[in-house]
């Protein structure tokens, strides 16, 4: 089963550690092949499918794959700490996008989601600005913080942000303080990570063969797409366009990567004979 690894969800050298075997290989498509299931039944009536629900799904599939990491003593996460949401890009699917709008919209007031349409509105525009070069390397706070740094979409946060442990927290606030600067290395919950691309993929995957958008955009401009399309998720699973504004980050299939026409190949010797005849 191919399954899409995106590299922006850690380095490539993680992910040469996949494609090389070994027990990282063996968590990913373990996560992979697990969640890919699971989802393919969901997927079987997709007017049944509820973005809040299915995020909800996606979570208990990946609490189960954390919960099983070697690693998972020696995390040094807490509440409060937001040094992770300074960053390049989070890669979302379309489906995380619609349930964090989904979220804003039902618990969070009207007012206070104006404000964060604003904040998402100026990083999208930033991002858009930048060389290819400046969005690779230009670490920007998230634009779902509120004023005091907590996440506004906790609940619903994208699979990425819940399956990223950082296992030295020293090492988290010192690159929170180089934002701008120098890359800073952070040691991470290696498996929880690739679990988290595991369930990922095959949420990709199940969105491709359902005919459906299963790219990955950047979270700001995905949740700013789907807060200014009015039923999201239902318009979404009828097959239309709503993240075409959105920044993508991973255009592997349609509707971003269109089909190309197969061009039938001509031999050399049957142009000479076509030559001959004429």
């Amino acid at each position: 089963m191919n399954a899409p690894l995106n590299p922006n969800l850690r380095s490539i050298r993680l992910h040469q550690e996949i494609l090389s075997g070994g027990k990282l290989r063996d968590v990913f498509h373990q996560s992979l092949s697990t969640t890919h299931a699971q989802l393919l039944k969901i997927f079987q009536s997709k007017k049944s499918v509820a973005a809040l629900d299915l995020v909800d799904s996606l979570r208990d599939f990946q609490v189960d794959i954390n919960s099983q990491s070697p690693e998972r003593q020696n995390r040094e996460c807490g509440a409060g700490c937001s040094a992770c949401c300074f960053t390049v890009a989070v890669d979302v699917t379309a489906i995380e996008a619609i349930a964090c709008a989904e979220y804003l919209s039902s618990y969070v007031c009207s007012e206070e989601v104006a404000i964060i349409k604003q904040r998402l509105e100026k990083l999208t525009q930033r991002r858009r600005s930048m060389t290819a070069k400046q969005r690779k390397e230009t670490k920007l706070r998230c634009g779902l913080l509120d004023d005091q740094g907590m996440c506004q979409i906790y609940p619903v946060r994208p699979l990425i942000c819940a399956g990223v442990f950082s296992l030295d927290q020293d090492a988290c606030n010192d690159a929170a303080e180089a934002v701008g600067k120098e890359e800073k290395f952070i040691p991470l919950d290696r498996p929880a990570k690739v679990g988290t691309m595991g369930i990922s993929a095959a949420l990709q995957q199940v969105l491709v063969k359902s005919k459906l958008d299963g790219n990955l955009y950047e979270l700001n401009s995905a949740v700013l797409c789907a807060l200014e399309t009015d039923n999201a998720m239902q318009r979404f699973l009828h097959g239309e366009d709503i993240f075409r504004d959105a920044i993508c980050t991973d255009a592997h299939s349609y509707p971003r990567k269109k089909k190309r026409a197969k061009l039938r190949r001509i031999s050399p010797a049957r142009i000479k004979n076509n030559e001959r005849s004429a």
